[in-house]
């Protein structure tokens, strides 16, 4: 309190008011201060005029970091539960405080590799804190699970029967008989001779997988 009169001091002045600006919460608090709440009690001065300004009390948010920790998995396995830790949350009446509406999710993807892991905050749930966002990492590892490939070969056979040649079957005169009277062999004997040949092959394939 100040006054345009060096000689008229906070002694002169009754203050009848209970306003007080209060809270725990990052905004701001009025007073709530009133000319009516203030009266002067010097009969030396019958002209003084209050020029009441109202206080206020702001609350700042908290820095605090978050961080996602890094995770992994096996190649076909399911995706474990993702977790963070926050440094810096305020702990009132030995509880610690937390953040609210936190949801944490990685990247696409379900190849061996790395993927980020993403934290979003709803901001309006926690009006107190300022969040800096550290992303976690996300691995996924091969499988290491022995495997082991047969692989068999595929077998079959063919017999194939080729006939080679037909010649006609040379009579006993060709082959210089002579018989003893001029009678005929009997007709009796076949004029051709099939000769065949039987050839088997046994052929081989294989296939790989």
């Amino acid at each position: 309190m100040t006054s345009s009169n060096k000689d008229y001091s906070l002694e002169f002045v009754s203050y009848t008011g209970d306003s007080l600006a209060a809270g725990t919460d990052a905004q701001t608090y009025v007073m709530g201060l009133s000319i009516n709440d203030f009266k002067n009690t010097s009969v030396n001065y019958s002209n003084v005029v209050f020029d009441v300004v109202d206080g206020s009390l702001s609350v700042t948010p908290k820095p605090v970091v978050l961080t996602v920790t890094g995770a992994s998995k096996t190649y076909g396995d399911k995706d474990p539960a993702f977790e963070y830790s926050v440094k810096g949350l305020v702990t009132v009446n030995g509880v610690k405080d937390e953040l609210k509406n936190v949801s944490l999710e990685r990247e696409t993807g379900e190849n061996v590799g790395e993927y980020a892991i993403t934290a979003t905050i709803d901001a309006d749930a926690n009006p107190n804190y300022t969040v800096t966002k550290k992303d976690g990492l996300f691995t996924i590892n091969p499988d290491a699970t022995e495997i082991i490939v047969s692989v068999k070969g595929h077998s079959s056979s063919v017999i194939r029967v080729i006939r080679l040649w037909q010649e006609p079957m040379r009579s006993p005169m060709q082959w210089g008989f002579r018989p003893r009277t001029s009678r005929t062999l009997p007709s009796i004997i076949p004029t051709w001779c099939l000769m065949l040949r039987t050839e088997v092959s046994l052929l081989h394939r294989s296939r790989s997988y």
